[in-house]
C-alpha cells in the first residue's frame, strides 16, 4: 500500500524537505510524494517543474488554477481524501490559519499534521531527538518542529551534557538579517530583541518546552539581536558545568555527535558558502556548526560559538518524525539513509 505525504509549501523549508523525500522515495518504493505550492507565479514555475521532473506530484488548489496550463501533470484537492501526512511549511502564520481545515472530513486518512518553525501554537514541539520519546504510544496528531535556533540551542546542551550537569548556561541568538532568498527588508544596524520571558527571550522559552515534556529542567537565559548579514545565525553560549572538563574530549564528542558539524572558518559567510559548494541543494542539514578555534574551556566554565543552518536544520526532525509515524522505518534505518546528507566539516 502506497503512503502519501502532501507538502504544503515549496519555499526554504519546503524545497530541501521535498528533494530530500523525493531522494529517500527511491529506497523506500512505496511513497508517493506531493507538494502544494502557497502561490503559484512567474518566478516558481521553474522551482516546480524541477520537483515534478523527480517524481513529485504537483497539487494545484483553485487559488492557482490560472497556472495549471504550465505544467504537464498535476492533480486537484481530491487528493486530500488519500494524504496519510502533511508537512505544513507555508509562510508564517499559515499553518495555524489552517488547523480548522485540518479535519476528518478534508482529510479523512491522515494521520499526522506537522508544521514547521515559528508554529508554536499549533501542537506538541518536537526536536530530534531530544523529545521524540513523548510520542510513544502518542495519539497527537497535531505536532510543530521546533525553530532552527532552537534545534542549535538543544545541540550545544546535548554535548556539554554528555559530561557534566549544566548548572547554568546563557545564550545570546545573535539573528542573521531577511534570508538571502526573500525579499524582505533589512535592518541598517544592530536590532536588539525585548525580552519576552523571565529568563530572557523566546528562544529559551521554546527549548525549556522541549526539556520540560520529558521531565527535566535547566537554569538557562538568552537575549537576542538582529544583525544585517544573510548568511546565518550565531549563538555565543556561556555555561557553567557542575563538573571540569577536557576541550580535547569535547572536542571529540562534538565530531561523534551525529547532528553536530565543525569548522575552522573565521565568518559565517565562509561556512554559508561551503554548504552551498557542498551540500545537496546548496544546504547544511546539522544542528549547529561548532566554531572550534573559538571553543574555550576553563574547568567547569565553558564558551563558544555555534552557528545555525537557517531552516535546513530542521529537516531531519522533520523526516525522522514523519516516517516514524507512518512506520516506514526504524530510527537507526532513517538514520542510516539521511547520513550521506549531513557535512561534519565545514
Amino acid at each position: 500500500m502506497k503512503s502519501k505525504i502532501l507538502v504544503r509549501g515549496v519555499g526554504v523549508i519546503g524545497f530541501p524537505l521535498l528533494s530530500i523525500l523525493l531522494e529517500l522515495k527511491k529506497i523506500y518504493t512505496n511513497l508517493e510524494i506531493y507538494f502544494e505550492p502557497f502561490e503559484i507565479s512567474k518566478q516558481n514555475i521553474f522551482q516546480l517543474n524541477e520537483l515534478i521532473s523527480k517524481n513529485g506530484i504537483l497539487v494545484i488548489t483553485e487559488k492557482n488554477n490560472s497556472w495549471k496550463n504550465q505544467f504537464k501533470n498535476y492533480v486537484d484537492i481530491k487528493i486530500y481524501s488519500e494524504i496519510d501526512l502533511v508537512y505544513d511549511c507555508s509562510p508564517s502564520g499559515v499553518a495555524s490559519s489552517r488547523k480548522s481545515e485540518y479535519n476528518k472530513i478534508n482529510f479523512p486518512k491522515t494521520i499526522c499534521f506537522i508544521a514547521q518553525g515559528s508554529e508554536h501554537d499549533f501542537g506538541k514541539q518536537i526536536i530530534y531527538p531530544e523529545n521524540i520519546s513523548i510520542l510513544e504510544n502518542s495519539e497527537d496528531k497535531f505536532l510543530h518542529i521546533g525553530t532552527c535556533n532552537s534545534h542549535s540551542l538543544v545541540c550545544i546542551i546535548r554535548n556539554l551534557e554528555r559530561f557534566s550537569e549544566i548548572e547554568n548556561i546563557d545564550f545570546v541568538v545573535v539573528r542573521r538579517d531577511a534570508d538571502m532568498a526573500k525579499n524582505d527588508p533589512h535592518v541598517t544596524g544592530p536590532l536588539f530583541q525585548i525580552p519576552n520571558h523571565s529568563s530572557g527571550t523566546h528562544h529559551v522559552k521554546y527549548i525549556e518546552e522541549i526539556y520540560s515534556s520529558i521531565g527535566k529542567t535547566i537554569s538557562m537565559s538568552s537575549s537576542s539581536l538582529t544583525v544585517n548579514s544573510p548568511y546565518m545565525h550565531v549563538i555565543r553560549f556561556n555555561a557553567r558545568l557542575k563538573n571540569s572538563i577536557l576541550k580535547e574530549k569535547l572536542e571529540n564528542e562534538i565530531k561523534k555527535d551525529f547532528f553536530s558539524s565543525i569548522s575552522f572558518q573565521n565568518s559565517t559567510n565562509m561556512i554559508f558558502s561551503s554548504g552551498r559548494e557542498r551540500g545537496f541543494t546548496g544546504r547544511i542539514f546539522s544542528h549547529g556548526v561548532w566554531i572550534l578555534p573559538c571553543l574555550e574551556v576553563d574547568e567547569k566554565t565553558v564558551r563558544g560559538f555555534v552557528a545555525t543552518p537557517g531552516d535546513s536544520n530542521v529537516i531531519f526532525s522533520s523526516i525522522i518524525l514523519g516516517f516514524l509515524k507512518l512506520n516506514l522505518c526504524n530510527e537507526k534505518e532513517i538514520l542510516e539513509n539521511l547520513k550521506k546528507y549531513l557535512i561534519k566539516e565545514i
